[in-house]
């Protein structure tokens, strides 16, 4: 069986993908892997001996589809979920399987912290788009398989780390999916991250107290007679409609102020300078 698996990006989301390589090459019966992803992201799955060949996507994506279609793929895996995915699935026309990437639970976790999210590892997730295979989650972890000329000689490491280490990478494209920086007080982006911080309160206060005059009027069921000296069911059809505008209204507010206020603390990092002072004790420079 010839398997396309694609999953374009990034990094750490690639290296999440290789249980399923694995699981597929070791659980079904003569299977050939293929794997689509980004120029450069290719190197994360060139080298794993669970992957038959890899199909690199650059700037045309009719490049790529007209390379797989070549291939006679059997069934596709699809890891990334996306528009561009979906173009490939429904060029190829063969069977295809792609993973739940639950958007909708994300965005509601991200900007407004409301977990609606699986108690499911994002490994499992993507096992359970090749379940209709046979495939299982063999337990045996992640991998990332490096070339031979980019190996690091055991014997240049600090001695306590020649019998075994665990190291640690802790980044992100994404500024606010990186480990917080400890930026010393007084510094350009310190006064950037309180800027951001005293703009959240500000709109959090405005759209709690909005909140708070709005439930006021709904109390038990009813509209409270100091707001309005009039006692009317909140279900009728005007009340219903004025509650579902309200609600939306401040779901948008809070969604545009939140990407705005992202927006500009992201501006005011990308433009920042550091003197060397501030930066020389994170950041030495070598001797």
């Amino acid at each position: 069986m010839k398997i396309l698996v694609l999953r374009f990006s990034s990094i750490g989301d690639i290296v999440l993908t290789s249980p399923v390589l694995r699981c597929l090459k070791e659980q079904v019966p003569g299977a050939q892997v293929h794997f689509a992803t980004k120029a450069e992201f290719a190197p994360l799955v060139a080298h794993s001996p669970h992957v038959d060949r890899v199909h690199v996507l650059n700037a045309d994506l009719r490049t790529l589809i007209a390379e797989l279609k070549k291939e006679g793929f059997d069934h596709v895996v699809d890891l990334h979920h996306n528009l561009r995915t979906a173009n490939i699935k429904r060029a190829l026309g063969v069977k295809a399987k792609s993973f739940p990437k639950l958007n909708i639970e994300k965005w509601l976790l991200v900007n407004f912290k409301v977990g609606r999210l699986p108690k499911l590892h994002i490994v499992d997730r993507y096992l359970s788009s090749v379940a209709n295979l046979g495939v299982t989650n063999d337990r045996k972890g992640l991998e990332l398989f490096i070339p031979p000329d980019q190996e690091v000689d055991l014997g240049s490491l600090p001695p306590v780390h020649r019998s075994g280490y665990v190291a640690l990478c802790i980044g992100a494209a994404h500024y606010t999916k990186r480990l917080p920086d400890l930026d010393p007080p007084g510094t350009r982006r310190d006064h950037a991250r309180q800027r951001l911080h005293a703009y959240r309160e500000r709109v959090r206060k405005t759209d709690d107290q909005y909140l708070g005059q709005y439930r006021s009027r709904f109390r038990h069921g009813t509209i409270h007679p100091a707001a309005s000296g009039t006692r009317a069911c909140s279900k009728s059809p005007t009340c219903l409609a004025a509650r579902a505008a309200r609600s939306v209204s401040v779901i948008v507010r809070r969604a545009i102020s939140g990407a705005w206020s992202a927006r500009i603390f992201r501006a005011s990092l990308h433009l920042r300078t550091y003197p060397q002072h501030e930066l020389g004790h994170l950041h030495p420079r070598p001797a």
